[in-house]
């Protein structure tokens, strides 16, 4: 039998700028969901740092608020060779993981789900449409570690 996997789900976001904080809300309710082998953590935004210390996972997925999607979705990050930002603040998933590959010698298996966001004013609320979104990436992400556990 095979050890189990480990795997982090990884919650982005602000959660004073509205809609920004949807993927620390998504994050927030994978955890109340207690799931074997599923570490959970937030973070206010991608950091250098993380290219160190994703490696240790076999699996991460970062949950975050995204102004380009229509409908939430969780896709496979790819490593490519990339320029770096002037700002860490630009850091995005496929930097972070060129950035793992170059540094480390280890690609990350990174995932991304992308929330639909709308509404990013100060505020500690999510427009309607993104407090929907939020719970159908809960349900997606819920069963899309199922269907990773069970392929293992």
């Amino acid at each position: 039998m095979k050890p189990p996997r480990k795997i982090l789900v990884c919650g982005i976001g602000n959660t004073l700028r509205g809609d920004d904080g949807a993927g620390i809300a998504v994050a927030e309710q994978i955890a109340q969901l207690q799931l074997q082998d599923v570490t959970v953590e937030t973070r206010r935004q991608l950091q250098p740092e993380m290219a160190e210390y994703f490696p240790q996972y076999d699996i991460v997925l970062v949950a975050d608020a995204s102004v380009v999607a229509n409908e939430v979705e969780i896709t496979k990050a790819t490593c490519t060779h990339v320029f770096a930002p002037a700002s860490s603040h630009h850091i995005n998933l496929t930097l972070l993981n060129a950035m793992a590959a170059q540094l480390y010698g280890k690609e990350i298996n990174l995932y991304s789900c992308a929330v639909p966001a709308a509404q990013f004013e100060i505020g500690e609320n999510f427009s309607a449409a993104t407090a929907k979104h939020v719970k159908t990436a809960v349900q997606k992400i819920t069963q899309w570690l199922q269907t990773i556990n069970n392929e293992h």
